[in-house]
């Protein structure tokens, strides 16, 4: 097959659905399918990353969406996508989210050419839930989609409930992550709680912060890793400096996933305290796999991703007392964190495998 993956917005090496996307178009391409990007420019940096990345297995399209949101420009951006499709002639077009205005050209452009190629998407984000269920009200999805995939029950739920005519467009695959061998033993490291996100305020780092601030005295040797970037990222440090935080907060700014991997070698605590709905949690996979405990919101797909008091615990959002208990409690207890860390290895390993992921795409695209 030939597959060009639609991927608006992408950042190299940084956050969940573009880490997914490097993951399974390189699997696809391991496989012997032909596979290409199609993305926004990036920076000479970002492309010294994509290169790094991708090297010559999977190609790459870049299509300046800018061009379509002026008038007088619609027209090159149109021809782009028009000139990407008919260079590559993908089978299937694989769409990460319904964020991009550029969808509208690119569905244009493949009804006046009538051409057979097959469209899918995931839904990554709540923004392309909420347009799926919008098409699906106003009976137009078939003319859109041949096949949703919802990474999560969460997501798959939110669809409500399906006639007959729409039911057969839509399935639940869970996003993978490498298999990692079972750490059968804690790492001789200091122990470290990590935060790692995009930072904005619905990912909770105030709650976080907050929540730290009442224990943080009981554990001067723990250090809470905060990694990511992002527009709350001034308003955190100095909210770190007004609780008094300083000497037990770092900001560290994006980590490359090696960097994250000897994170989760180590002794380390994952906290997930999103206040919206996370449509997966792909770092919480990477954790549980990684044998890393995680202390998550119960909210969105996060419950399925951790199951509490086996694989970490879930906590109410918002509630910043229960957050420090179950932080307390991991943090004092090492034979705790292992049992924890070694239940969610095997969860993450039934459920998360990125192989099985990998097969479930394949095994769909055939079939469409």
């Amino acid at each position: 097959m030939r597959i060009l993956h639609w991927v608006y917005p992408f950042s190299p090496g940084r956050g969940g659905q573009s880490i997914f996307i490097e993951r399974i178009a390189l699997g696809f391409a391991d496989r012997g399918h032909e596979v290409a990007l199609a993305l926004e420019p990036q920076s000479d940096k970002e492309m010294a990353s994509l290169e790094k990345i991708f090297g010559s297995k999977v190609k790459r399209f870049h299509i300046n969406l800018d061009d379509l949101k002026q008038k007088k420009a619609v027209g090159v951006g149109l021809f782009r996508v028009a000139a990407v499709i008919d260079e590559f002639k993908p089978d299937i077009i694989h769409i990460h989210n319904l964020k991009s205005r550029g969808l509208v050209y690119l569905r244009f452009y493949l009804n006046i050419k009538g051409r057979n190629i097959r469209t899918i998407c995931t839904m990554h984000d709540l923004v392309t839930l909420n347009q799926v269920v919008s098409l699906l009200h106003s009976k137009t999805l078939a003319q859109q989609l041949n096949m949703v995939v919802a990474p999560s029950q969460f997501m798959f739920a939110k669809l409500g409930e399906l006639d007959s005519t729409t039911k057969n467009q839509f399935t639940m695959i869970f996003n993978g992550v490498p298999v990692r061998s079972d750490k059968s033993d804690l790492q001789q490291t200091p122990l470290k709680l990590l935060f790692a996100a995009e930072l904005d305020e619905h990912k909770g780092g105030v709650y976080l912060l907050n929540a730290w601030a009442k224990i943080f005295r009981s554990f001067p040797e723990v250090k809470l890793i905060i990694a990511g970037e992002g527009a709350a990222k001034d308003f955190l440090i100095q909210l770190t400096r007004n609780l008094g935080l300083s000497e037990q907060v770092d900001f560290v700014g994006w980590l490359s996933q090696s960097q994250l991997n000897d994170l989760f070698d180590g002794d380390c605590i994952l906290i997930m305290p999103s206040m919206v709905g996370e449509a997966f949690g792909l770092i919480a996979a990477e954790a549980a796999m990684a044998g890393v405990p995680v202390i998550a919101n119960n909210i969105g797909a996060l419950p399925e991703v951790v199951i509490d008091a086996q694989t970490g615990f879930i906590v109410a959002a918002g509630d910043t007392q229960q957050l420090s208990l179950e932080m307390s409690r991991l943090i004092s207890d090492p034979e705790l964190r292992k049992v924890m860390g070694k239940a969610a290895h095997e969860h993450a390993k039934l459920n998360f495998n990125l192989e099985n992921c990998l097969k479930a795409y394949e095994s769909l695209l055939v079939q469409m």
